[in-house]
């Protein structure tokens, strides 16, 4: 398996099946047009790296953010390539879905990344229900906006976060409830 679409007919784990990954994958899998459709083993993380290791599964698709332990935990458990999303497909999935954006795992991030890794993050958002005291909700909105920058240069991956994003109502991805 060297990009996305040659998990054609092969066995692979997205992870249990309410999961961000199964989601992800999900929406990615329908970019592609597989000849065999790949045979989703839908088990919880912790077994399908045994069954990764093992041989039993060609692939575990993921969505995590970077470095993430239990990437780590398979990187350095059983020997692996990472496999990048082919360029039309990013492409293809930023422009029709605002829940993603373009990425790239730098080398050496884990054992196996021998080159720069083409992929889509999703931005962290904050969920709170109306319990939530809004005294301290502002306060800290206030806090990170005053601090974005700091929190920028703590992962490489963060670079890029836009505080206006958050107050964009016309391109939020997920319902407000009051």
């Amino acid at each position: 398996i060297k990009i996305f679409s040659d998990i054609d007919g092969k066995t692979i784990s997205s992870g249990p099946i309410f999961s961000s990954d199964h989601i992800t994958y999900n929406i990615i899998k329908n970019l592609y047009e597989f000849a065999k459709e790949p045979k989703n083993v839908e088990i919880n993380y912790e077994e399908s790296v045994k069954k990764f290791c093992n041989g039993k599964i060609d692939a575990i698709i993921m969505t995590v953010g970077h470095p993430n332990p239990l990437v780590g935990l398979i990187a350095n458990s059983c020997e692996i390539d990472f496999v990048p999303l082919e360029n039309d497909k990013i492409e293809q999935l930023v422009t029709t879905n605002k829940a993603y954006r373009k990425a790239v795992l730098h080398k050496g991030l884990y054992p196996g990344i021998s080159a720069e890794q083409n992929t889509v993050v999703v931005p962290a958002i904050l969920i709170t229900n109306n319990n939530m005291d809004a005294k301290l909700l502002d306060k800290f909105i206030g806090m990170f906006h005053k601090n974005v920058r700091h929190f920028t240069h703590s992962n490489y991956l963060l670079h890029d976060i836009n505080t206006h994003h958050f107050a964009d109502t016309n391109n939020f991805v997920l319902p407000k409830h009051s």
